[in-house]
C-alpha cells in the first residue's frame, strides 16, 4: 500500500545565501496590508528570496494571473540555473521557536495528493480542516501549472496523542541544515536532516491504521495551514494524471507535519473585516441578527470605537453565522470581506471610515479531528495555527517536473 507521507528530494538554498533574506511568511498573511510586502520586497532587494517564488494575496489579480504566474517561473528557472540550491534527500525535523518565545515543531515530508480530498465530506485519509472556496483554487493552479518547483507553507496536522512520530526527534537532534533568526518577528528555525525515514513511516503507518478504530475511516491528517494551496496542487495532479503522466512528482506536495497536541501549537481566531460599508448600518443589522442556542457577546470595531455584538457562543458555530450574515449582507448592500490575524491587525485596516470588523474567538484545538470525521469541513477560515508571525516560512522546495 502506498503510505500517506513519503521522504522527499528537497532542495535547500547553498551555504553562501542568506536564509534571513530567503525564508518569508505565508502569502495568505497580511491581506489587507500590502505595506508589509512591500517593505519585505524592499528589505530582501536583489538577494535570492522565496518572495519572488510567491505570489502574495493582497497584490493577486486574476486578470492577470498568466503575467504573474510567469514572473514566478521566470525566478525559478533563475535559481535553479544560478545554482542556488543544494538537493537532499529525506525529511526535515524543525525546531521552531516562536515569536512569544515557545517551541513548535514539525517534520517537513511529501504527501501523497491521491490521498487528499477537499470536497467536506472526503472520508480520504488527509482532509481539509476548513470548507474550500473554489475560486481561489485556479490561479493557484495557474502558478504551478508551468512551474519547475514548488516552495509551500502547507502544514498538516496529526491526530498523535502518544507523540509517536515527531516528539522522538527532539532529544535525538538529527545533522544540522540551518538554523537562523527569521525575519519580520517571526522568530527563530532550526532544521535537521531525517535521511533514514523508515521510523517516521512505520508510526505514521500505525496511527493511521489507528485513525480507522477511532474514526470508522483512515483519518491520519487535516490540513491544517495552507488548505488551498493544497487543493491547487491537488489540482494541478489531476491535470497531469489525466494527460498520462502517471509518474510525475506532482503526485507529491512538500508539507510540513504537526501534532495537534504539540505544546507550542495554538489556535487562534481569524476575524473579519468589512470594506466598502456604513460601519454604522453594518453594526444595525449585526445586532439584530437572529439565531438559536446560547449567545456571547463580540467586539464589533470601526475607526477608534469598539461596540459589542451578540454571536453564537460555540465558536465554530459563531463563524458558520457570521459567514452567512456576511455574505447575504454584502451580496445587498456591497462591500468585501477579508481575513484577518492578530486583534491589533483587525484595528488598524479597521481605521478607515468605510470598514468595520468582528473579533472572533478561538475554537478548541482538542475538538478538530473529531469534528471533521462526524461533521466534514469546518466553515471557512475558522481557525489559524498561531498568530500571522508565527505561520510558516517558506524555505524548502521541491522540484515537481
Amino acid at each position: 500500500m502506498q503510505s500517506t507521507f513519503v521522504g522527499a528530494d528537497f532542495l535547500l538554498p547553498r551555504k553562501n545565501i542568506d536564509l534571513n533574506k530567503w525564508a518569508v511568511v505565508a502569502c495568505d498573511q497580511h491581506t489587507s496590508d500590502p505595506a508589509f510586502w512591500t517593505e519585505l520586497s524592499d528589505y530582501v532587494g536583489g538577494a535570492p528570496s522565496a518572495l519572488r517564488l510567491v505570489l502574495p494575496e493582497c497584490f493577486l489579480d486574476t486578470a492577470a494571473i498568466e503575467r504573474q504566474a510567469a514572473a514566478i517561473n521566470a525566478a525559478a528557472d533563475k535559481y535553479l540555473a544560478d545554482g542556488v540550491f543544494a538537493s537532499y534527500s529525506g525529511m526535515v525535523f524543525v525546531e521552531r521557536t516562536l515569536s512569544g518565545g515557545g517551541k513548535r515543531y514539525g517534520v517537513v515530508a511529501c504527501v501523497d495528493l491521491d490521498a487528499y480530498g477537499y470536497t467536506a465530506n472526503a472520508k480520504t485519509p488527509v482532509r481539509a480542516s476548513e470548507g474550500t472556496v473554489a475560486e481561489r483554487i485556479p490561479p493557484r493552479a495557474e502558478i504551478r501549472k508551468n512551474c519547475l518547483v514548488e516552495i509551500p507553507h502547507i502544514m498538516l496536522l496529526i491526530d498523535d496523542p502518544d507523540r509517536t512520530v515527531i516528539e522522538p526527534y527532539v532529544d535525538k537532534g538529527p545533522p544540522l541544515l540551518y538554523d537562523f533568526e527569521l525575519s519580520r518577528g517571526g522568530g527563530r528555525i532550526k532544521g535537521g536532516l531525517i535521511a533514514d525515514t523508515s521510523e517516521i513511516a512505520a508510526a505514521l503507518g500505525k496511527l493511521e491504521a489507528e485513525s480507522v478504530r477511532r474514526y470508522g475511516s483512515p483519518f491520519l491528517s487535516a490540513a491544517g495551514d495552507g488548505n488551498h494551496s493544497l487543493a491547487a496542487a491537488k489540482a494541478h495532479w489531476e491535470r497531469v494524471k489525466a494527460a498520462g503522466d502517471t509518474s510525475s512528482p506532482a503526485r507529491y506536495a512538500l508539507c510540513e507535519i504537526v501534532n495537534i497536541y504539540d505544546g507550542g501549537l495554538m489556535f487562534e481566531p481569524i476575524h473579519r473585516a468589512v470594506f466598502g460599508v456604513d460601519p454604522q448600518r453594518l453594526y444595525g443589522a449585526l445586532s439584530s441578527l437572529k439565531f438559536g442556542g446560547a449567545a456571547e457577546s463580540y467586539t464589533f470595531v470601526s475607526g477608534n470605537a469598539e461596540r459589542r455584538v451578540s454571536l453564537p457562543a460555540d465558536a465554530i458555530r459563531a463563524v458558520a453565522v457570521l459567514t452567512e450574515f456576511l455574505d447575504g449582507y454584502t451580496k445587498s448592500e456591497g462591500g468585501k470581506v477579508d481575513y484577518i490575524h492578530g486583534g491589533d491587525e483587525l484595528r488598524a485596516v479597521c481605521a478607515r471610515p468605510d470598514a468595520a470588523g468582528i473579533a472572533l474567538k478561538a475554537m478548541s484545538k482538542d475538538g478538530l479531528f473529531p469534528y471533521i470525521a462526524t461533521a466534514g469541513a469546518l466553515p471557512k477560515k475558522t481557525f489559524s495555527m498561531g498568530g500571522a508571525a508565527d505561520k510558516r516560512y517558506y524555505l524548502e522546495a521541491r522540484k515537481i517536473k
